[in-house]
Order: C-alpha cells, then sequence, then structure tokens
C-alpha cells in the first residue's frame, strides 16, 4: 500500500513536468538564446507556473519579448 505522502510527491513530480513542457512550448526560443540563465528561467517559470498555471508561461514570454524590444 502506498503511503500518502508518496501519492503527494507523485503528483506534485507529476504537476512539475506537466509545468516544464508549458514553460518550454511558451518559452522555447528564449530559452534557446538565454544560454547560462536558461536553466534559471526554466525554474522559475515552472514554480510560477505551478502556482498560478500556465497563464504565469505566457505572461514570462510576453515580459521577455518586451524587454528584448
Amino acid at each position: 500500500m502506498r503511503s500518502i505522502r508518496g501519492s503527494h510527491e507523485d503528483h506534485e513530480q507529476a504537476e512539475k513536468a506537466k509545468a516544464k513542457q508549458l514553460c518550454v512550448k511558451h518559452l522555447r526560443d528564449e530559452l534557446r538564446t538565454a544560454q547560462a540563465e536558461a536553466v534559471d528561467l526554466l525554474n522559475d517559470c515552472v514554480n510560477d507556473v505551478c502556482r498560478g498555471g500556465e497563464e504565469f508561461a505566457v505572461a514570462a514570454k510576453e515580459l521577455l519579448t518586451a524587454y528584448r524590444e
């Protein structure tokens, strides 16, 4: 029988994996050009998406695009 803690950790890992997919989907170009900062950018995006949803990845894309202009 699985523990509640194990189930919770599995859920968190699945949630983070989904968030990572969403961040890569929305920030693909930015991650390519960010080089050394790409890991931090991706981790920040994953944390934001886990807390607030896909719209945070969309907002990150918009902010980075505006910053580059």
